[in-house]
């Protein structure tokens, strides 16, 4: 392991380490950048810590005491001068705001915004999309794990040059990790309600919200069931960020017959995804979802809307089954034959499925892969010219720029 003066520093800037995706893959690159000739570091300025961060990772705390608190600007830009940051690498639309203002100022560390959704949620949200676009244009790369969200940079005006596709990875641990004993996994089901010897579940993991459907999922299985079909409990895991929608589950659910139920956040996850009889993304949106990734690699079988990159996770009928969408929504009809595709499948066809969901998540999604291209990035960047993107251009261009930001 290098000695910590000959290493270089990136500063991990995020909210918060709250359950999710993005968070997720955060924790795990610091963790496999632990070693290297880059040394991790955290910044958020939100105590929600649902990760934990690996060991020798510094974690800094900062205190923002509104949602615009130039204060707390000030401290992240003293932090990054105090630590002699090489590089500063934004996870979140609104953090890579606050990093990109950080730009503005005439000496600074190159910035890396990370880009983690599709191009169908920019459309959807356009409050995020301004915050995203504003963020890449003030950075000097932004790395996207959904080509669909680069090429809607690139038609807003981000130089194409400045953009690039970097995937997120499986979990090493995760990925390595043997079969969970039936005993294990019966006794987690236990714990999430589930009764003993009950067939193991159709399983969605992820925030409890409108944008991730988990009604839509209950209202598919309810299609089966109104077509005379015999369906598995439904078991949503996750954050419950949107009341409502755990309600709209619930009120489906209770009229459809369908066996739900619903448990937190769980840091439990192997042991969930080998418990699981499918395990169905049914989003409106994403970027390139870790559950759809962490499945695959455990061979779960997989059903998931063909939104972001999942199309590009997922071969339909080969590692998994696509949903397909409809002006930028997973229909409840669609949702639901691909959820009677992959229950009638035949037991020969479910493993030749899962063992090429397995095999494929593996090899091109490996850490050690994606951990170089990362490190490639962040040695480039180094030598890179300093001043903020934006005001690089020419006055003209820097303002059609604005202008498209309102418009996004």
């Amino acid at each position: 392991m290098a000695e910590r003066s000959e290493q270089r520093r990136v500063a991990f800037v995020v909210d918060s380490l709250e359950s999710g995706g993005a968070e997720r893959q955060l924790v795990l690159l610091a963790d496999e950048l632990k070693g290297t000739r880059w040394a991790p570091r955290v910044v958020r300025y939100r105590p929600d810590s649902f990760h934990p961060l690996p060991s020798g990772v510094e974690d800094l705390l900062l205190r923002r005491r509104a949602k615009v608190d130039p204060l707390m600007l000030a401290e992240l830009a003293r932090a990054i001068r105090r630590d002699r940051v090489d590089v500063v690498h934004s996870w979140k639309a609104f953090s890579g705001v606050y990093v990109g203002a950080l730009g503005l100022g005439p000496r600074r560390a190159p910035q890396i915004l990370h880009l983690h959704t599709g191009a169908a949620f920019l459309r959807r949200f356009p409050a995020y999309a301004k915050a995203y676009l504003a963020s890449a244009l003030l950075a000097d790369h932004t790395v996207c794990v959904a080509h669909d969200a680069l090429e809607w940079l690139v038609v807003q005006g981000v130089p194409r040059e400045r953009v690039s596709f970097i995937p997120n990875f499986v979990e090493r641990r995760l990925a390595d990790a043997p079969p969970t004993q039936a005993a294990v996994r019966d006794a987690l089901l236990a714990r999430m309600g589930l009764d003993k010897g009950s067939e193991p579940p159709i399983v969605a993991i992820g925030r409890l919200e409108s944008n991730k459907n988990v009604a839509g999922l209950v209202r598919a299985v309810g299609i089966l069931r109104r077509q005379g079909m015999q369906t598995p409990p439904v078991l949503l895991v996750g954050r419950v960020t949107e009341t409502e929608e755990v309600a709209r589950c619930q009120s489906a659910a209770a009229a459809l017959g369908v066996d739900l139920h619903i448990h937190g956040a769980t840091h439990e996850i192997t042991a969930l995804l080998d418990a699981a009889g499918l395990v169905v993304q049914a989003s409106h949106t994403e970027g390139m979802p870790m559950v759809v990734l962490e499945a695959m690699s455990r061979g779960a079988l997989v059903v998931a809307s063909a939104t972001g990159e999942v199309p590009g996770l997922l071969q339909d009928g080969v590692t998994g089954l696509l949903v397909p969408q409809r002006h930028n929504e997973t229909p409840d009809d669609a949702l639901a034959d691909a959820i009677r595709r992959a229950l009638t499948l035949t037991p020969l066809e479910q493993a030749a499925m899962r063992a090429a969901a397995r095999d494929d998540a593996r090899t091109r999604f490996h850490p050690d892969v994606v951990r170089e291209q990362w490190i490639a990035l962040y040695d480039q960047l180094v030598g890179a010219r300093r001043g903020p993107q934006l005001l690089r251009e020419k006055p003209a261009d820097a303002l059609r720029l604005l202008a498209r930001i309102r418009r996004a």
